[in-house]
C-alpha cells in the first residue's frame, strides 16, 4: 500500500548508524538547516552517522537520494527490482532505483544508465521529489524541468542555500525541502524561479550586491558623502545617523561595519563581554582580543544587540570582520568547524533582520560559507595571489569587494575589473581617499 507524504520518511545513508535519542553535534542553532534538521529529528524522519553527526553540508548522490524517497512512499514489500539499467544490477541500491523505475519516478540519462553515484542536482531532486509525493505540476513549459522547481518556488520550498538550478545539494538542502512541504512553511526566506533563474524572494530579501557594483570604504574620519558610487561600507558605531540618512537619500546603500571577532576596549560594549572569551591581542591592535567563538553563546546577545543597532540605525547590510580567529594565535584552541559554525550563525542573524552579510577575508572559508553570505569583502588579495576563491560568490552573481594598500592601480585595476570585482586603492587608515578600478 502505498504511503502518504506524511508518513516518516526513513532517512538512511548507508553507514552504520546511531540512535534516534538526542542531538547531533555538529548542528545547532547558528546552522541554516537548524529548525529543519530539529524537526526532522524529532519526527523521526531522519537518523545521523554512529560518530553522532548529521553532515548537513555533504552531498547526495543518486542512489542515496532515490532511496530516501522510495522509502518515504512505498512498504518495504513493495520495494524490489534488479538489473533496470545498465549500471544497476543486484547492488544494495537496486531495489529502490527499480523500484523508482517502475513508477515512473525517474528515467536515467539519455545514454541509459542511472549513474547512481553521480551526486544530484536540484533540478534532477526536484523532479523526484514532486513525482514521488505526487504532487501535481503545470505541464505547459519548454524544459522538462522547469514545472517542477516552478512548483517548488510556488510552495515556498527552495532553501537559499540553492542559488543555481545546477546546483548539487546537500543532505541539509534535502531536509529543508521536506520540511517547508510537509509543514507548508510559507514565511521563511525562500528562492523564487523567475526566467529559468533562482532569485531572492522579495518579500523577505535583504539587499544583494551583484558584480560590479560601486562602493567606498570608510572607517575612520569625517564620512565624504559626495562619491558617485552605488554603496558605502562604513562604522556602526561611530557614524552618525545623519549620514546613513543622507547617504540613503541619495539612493547609496549603506554597509555597517563591526567586529564580530575581537572585542575591542574602545566600544560602548566592551564592559558586556564576559572575561573568559577574552583572548591573545591581535596582531598590530593593541586594543582588541581575539574572541572564543567557540563558546560564542557566551556573547551572543552582545552580537544580536550589534545587529539589532545596524537595523535601528536602518544599515543595508553589515560587515562583520576579524572571523578568522581559528587561523590566528586567538589564545584558545578553535577549529576550523568552531569558525563555520560562529559564522554561519551570524549570517543567519543577520537575514533574520533582512541585513545583508558579508564575508570578510577568510578565503579558505568560501566553499562552506558562500552560500550563507551575500558578499565578500577582502583586503590585497592581488598582492597576495590569491584572488581565484573569490570567484565563487561572482558564480553566484555576487559581488565581490575588496582594497589593495600597497600595489599601484595599474597593477591590480585591469585584472580586477576583468574578474567583475569591485576594488580600491586605499591607505591602511581607510579614511575616504580612494582610486576605485571604475575609472580604469
Amino acid at each position: 500500500m502505498k504511503k502518504t507524504l506524511q508518513l516518516i520518511i526513513v532517512f538512511l545513508f548507508f553507514v552504520q548508524i546511531m540512535p534516534s535519542y538526542g542531538y547531533f553535534s555538529d548542528v545547532n542553532s547558528g546552522n541554516q538547516f537548524y529548525e529543519a534538521i530539529l524537526y526532522a529529528q524529532e519526527e523521526g524522519i531522519i537518523e545521523g552517522y554512529d560518530d553522532n553527526t548529521f553532515r548537513p553540508d555533504d552531498n547526495i548522490n543518486r542512489a542515496e537520494f532515490v532511496k530516501i524517497i522510495i522509502e518515504s512512499i512505498l512498504d518495504s514489500e513493495e520495494i524490489s527490482g534488479e538489473n533496470c539499467f545498465p549500471d544497476v544490477s543486484n547492488e544494495w541500491f537496486a531495489k529502490y532505483v527499480c523500484t523508482a523505475k517502475t513508477n515512473l519516478i525517474i528515467e536515467g540519462y539519455p545514454d541509459g544508465f542511472f549513474h547512481p553515484e553521480y551526486d544530484i542536482s536540484f533540478v534532477e531532486a526536484a523532479k523526484i521529489i514532486l513525482l514521488g509525493f505526487e504532487i501535481e505540476t503545470n505541464s505547459d513549459w519548454d524544459i522538462w524541468y522547469q514545472p517542477f522547481i516552478q512548483e517548488l518556488s510556488d510552495k515556498n520550498a527552495i532553501p537559499t542555500t540553492i542559488t543555481e538550478i545546477d546546483k548539487e545539494i546537500t543532505r541539509g538542502d534535502m531536509v529543508e525541502m521536506i520540511y517547508r512541504l510537509r509543514e507548508n512553511i510559507l514565511d521563511s526566506d525562500s528562492m523564487i524561479y523567475e526566467d529559468d533563474v533562482l532569485i531572492f524572494n522579495d518579500d523577505a530579501a535583504w539587499y544583494q550586491p551583484t558584480p560590479e557594483t560601486s562602493w567606498q570604504w570608510q572607517l575612520s574620519g569625517d564620512i565624504d558623502t559626495d562619491y558617485d558610487v552605488d554603496m558605502y561600507d562604513i562604522d556602526l558605531f561611530d557614524t552618525p545617523q545623519s549620514v546613513i540618512d543622507d547617504l540613503h537619500s541619495e539612493n547609496k546603500k549603506v554597509i555597517c561595519y563591526f567586529s564580530a571577532g575581537s572585542f575591542e576596549e574602545f566600544r560602548d560594549d566592551a564592559e558586556d563581554f564576559p572575561e573568559e572569551v577574552l583572548g591573545e591581542t591581535l596582531e598590530g591592535w593593541e586594543d582588541e582580543k581575539w574572541l572564543d567563538v567557540s563558546s560564542y553563546q557566551e556573547f551572543a546577545s552582545i552580537m544580536e544587540d550589534r545587529l539589532d543597532l545596524a537595523v535601528e540605525k536602518e544599515c543595508d547590510g553589515v560587515e562583520p570582520d576579524n572571523m578568522d580567529g581559528y587561523s590566528n594565535d586567538s589564545g584558545f584552541d578553535l577549529t576550523y568547524d568552531d569558525q563555520i559554525i560562529y559564522s554561519k550563525w551570524i549570517a543567519e542573524e543577520a537575514h533574520e533582520r533582512n541585513l545583508s552579510v558579508g564575508l570578510k577575508n577568510a578565503l579558505d572559508q568560501i566553499d562552506d560559507l558562500v552560500d550563507y553570505f551575500d558578499f565578500a569583502v577582502n583586503e590585497q588579495c592581488f598582492e597576495y595571489d590569491e584572488c581565484e576563491s573569490l570567484t565563487e560568490f561572482i558564480d553566484q552573481n555576487k559581488a565581490v569587494f575588496g582594497v589593495e594598500y600597497e600595489l599601484e592601480p595599474e597593477e591590480f585595476c585591469a585584472q580586477a575589473n576583468e574578474m567583475d570585482f569591485s576594488w580600491l586603492k586605499m591607505d591602511y587608515e581607510l579614511d575616504g581617499g580612494r582610486i576605485g578600478c571604475e575609472e580604469f
